[in-house]
């Protein structure tokens, strides 16, 4: 048989099939609107039912009401409840016409309705006449007790008949459509073998064609997702190692600065001009530090710093880095309010966030437009918050808010817009990381965040931080005194001019200082007899020595030396290069934390020795 009699066979046979189907589905639907439209009747039947009876209770109260008081107020319900009974009994009936079984019941209720009314009657008439003792009499009798009794039960035998009569249809039309069911998926089985049967013969001369195509559609698309991965992971890797490197330099270079500007600090002590000047440097560096220490969070990931810090001052100085860096077009405004309190979270983060809102808002005003930023103190109730099992509690928050006019969102991307990679400008404009970073900074750091905005109206941002529980105050500068005791520190480091700066701060302290540029050259030093009552050394340093190796020789050469090491690096990414209880001091550190750190450093090593402390460094 050729290719086309295959063919033609087979889908005259689908055709049959297909018929077979819709005939079953016909049936099927068709019992399913039969067992719709029992439930109904039977619905209809039970309320017409209950109806007869609740008009004949109605009757009976507002009889009993009347002879009882005398209030012929009571005889308008009863006439209306008498009124409506023959109405009520003749629906029954004719719902329970077509029924033989029901129609004997549904004469006996009517015929026992029709002489509890006449008792009920012969008790009214008795009352209006004056009569109230036969009128009580009579309402009393035990032969009205029975009537009610006998409406009572006939009435529940038809509701209980009509819904067994009810179980036993539904029963009926679901054998019937599972019956309709079987053999559709029996059919719709046949025909699916069919087609596939079908479809194989119709296939089998491309088969191999196909699925070297497929292969190779397959294989070239594995290759280019790879090729992507690879080079998404080596563009990161890259951006990483050189935003680590870039500040790991230039805490070097801030380390020579800074130092440099403390120890001039004693020489300008009394020129008030030179002094302002100086501590303007020395605050630029600190903002410098704080830079690089964003730049190696984005690099290494370090965890939130959380600390209470004075929200007005770093709004107004954002408000004035963003009108730089926004452009006339975008008007800055900063409105924040008195007496604001300070927050506990980690500014450079509220820094970052804030700048990442200012961006969006600039993205969002191609011709310009206004930003504003608002700083005020905030009350968040429970009823405030949004539940859910990280709702932070209510309380007392910082509130910024970050508000912009520019052309706001659709209600379907503000219901998006905190999700990770979601973003709607154009490819390579922006990565959809913008808004669930500031989201998950403020979550993390116990605040809530509020998104308003509106198409064509704008957008408002809301970051409620906490409250810190104590007011920050301005650090207080102690002095730093000179070490009583002298002591000898050798200072390792390779960059020759942050070691030139470390020697004279250490050396205004009163320490006595030895020098090397590398680590074997410190463990030369002190192989060669030299003493030293502490190392101050760099941890990534050029050479064959590694610092670790380093570490364990001076621990073998002069096991009392305690090590103090200092980095631009975060002491997370120092594994391969320090022990886990090993000293760190970040850079760039200022004299104040060098003196206390090494004070602290030379205090153990004598409590465990058992000679006197010294009095160098805090």
């Amino acid at each position: 048989m050729g290719s086309r009699s295959i063919f033609a066979a087979s889908l005259a046979l689908v055709i049959l099939l297909a018929i077979l189907s819709i005939g079953f589905a016909y049936n099927q639907l068709e019992s399913e609107a039969n067992a719709d439209s029992w439930v109904a009747h039977t619905h209809d039947v039970i309320e017409q039912n209950q109806d007869v009876v609740t008009l004949i209770q109605r009757a009976e109260s507002a009889q009993r009401a009347f002879i009882i008081s005398g209030d012929s107020a009571y005889l308008g319900t009863y006439q209306s409840a008498i009124e409506r009974l023959p109405a009520a009994q003749a629906a029954l009936a004719r719902l329970t016409a077509d029924n033989p079984d029901e129609t004997p019941r549904v004469a006996t209720l009517n015929q026992a309705v029709s002489w509890r009314l006449q008792q009920l009657e012969h008790s009214v008439e008795l009352a209006r006449y004056g009569d109230q003792d036969a009128a009580k009499a009579a309402t009393l009798a035990a032969p009205g007790g029975d009537i009610a009794n006998v409406i009572r039960l006939t009435a529940d035998s038809i509701t209980s008949h009509e819904r067994a009569l009810l179980e036993d249809r539904v029963r009926a039309a679901n054998r019937v459509s599972e019956a309709s069911l079987f053999y559709g998926v029996l059919i719709a089985a046949i025909s699916l073998i069919t087609l596939l049967a079908l479809a194989f013969h119709q296939s089998r001369v491309n088969a191999r064609l196909v699925k070297a195509m497929e292969e190779t559609a397959t294989a070239n698309a594995e290759r280019e997702r790879a090729e992507q991965r690879l080079s998404e992971a080596q563009r990161m890797e890259a951006i990483g190692q050189l935003t680590g490197g870039v500040a790991h330099d230039f805490n070097n270079l801030l380390q020579v600065i800074r130092g440099n500007l403390e120890l001039l600090g004693p020489t300008v002590a009394k020129d008030a001009k030179a002094r302002r000047r100086l501590e303007s440097a020395l605050h630029g560096a600190d903002r410098a530090a704080q830079l690089t220490r964003q730049l190696l969070a984005f690099a290494r990931r370090q965890p939130l710093a959380a600390e209470a810090f004075d929200v007005s001052s770093l709004v107004t100085d954002m408000a004035d880095i963003l009108r730089r860096m926004l452009g006339e077009a975008i008007v800055v405004r900063a409105d924040i309010a008195p007496e604001l309190w300070h927050a506990l979270a980690d500014p450079a983060q509220t820094e970052s966030a804030l700048l990442n809102l200012a961006i969006n808002a600039r993205d969002a005003m191609p011709r310009g437009g206004s930003l504003t930023i608002e700083a005020a103190n905030a009350n968040l109730e429970a009823t405030d918050i949004e539940p859910s099992d990280e709702s932070p509690a209510p309380g007392d928050f910082i509130l910024l808010s970050v508000t912009d006019t520019g052309e706001g969102m659709s209600e379907e991307t503000r219901a998006r817009a905190f999700e990770p990679f979601f973003t709607t400008k154009r490819d390579g404009k922006g990565s959809g990381l913008g808004l669930s970073m500031v989201y998950g900074f403020v979550r993390q750091s116990n605040g809530h965040m509020r998104l308003e905005s509106q198409f064509g109206r704008g957008t408002n941002v809301k970051l409620y931080l906490p409250r810190a529980p104590v007011a920050g105050r301005p650090a207080v500068v102690r002095p730093v005194r000179a070490a009583t005791e002298q002591h000898t520190i050798l200072v390792v480091e390779d960059d020759e001019a942050v070691r030139a700066t470390t020697v004279v701060m250490l050396e205004s302290l009163g320490y006595r200082c030895l020098q090397a540029p590398d680590a074997a050259s410190a463990v030369e030093t002190l192989g060669g007899g030299a003493h030293a009552d502490l190392v101050f050394s760099d941890v990534t340093m050029p050479g064959p020595m590694r610092t670790a190796e380093m570490a364990e020789r001076i621990h073998d050469i002069a096991p009392g030396a305690p090590i103090l090491f200092a980095s631009g690096y975060p002491k997370e990414e120092m594994g391969e290069h320090l022990d886990a209880d090993a000293a760190l001091l970040a850079k760039p550190f200022t004299r104040e934390e060098l003196a206390s750190r090494i004070a602290e450093l030379l205090g153990a090593q004598a409590s465990l020795s058992g000679r006197p402390a010294p009095a160098g460094g805090a």
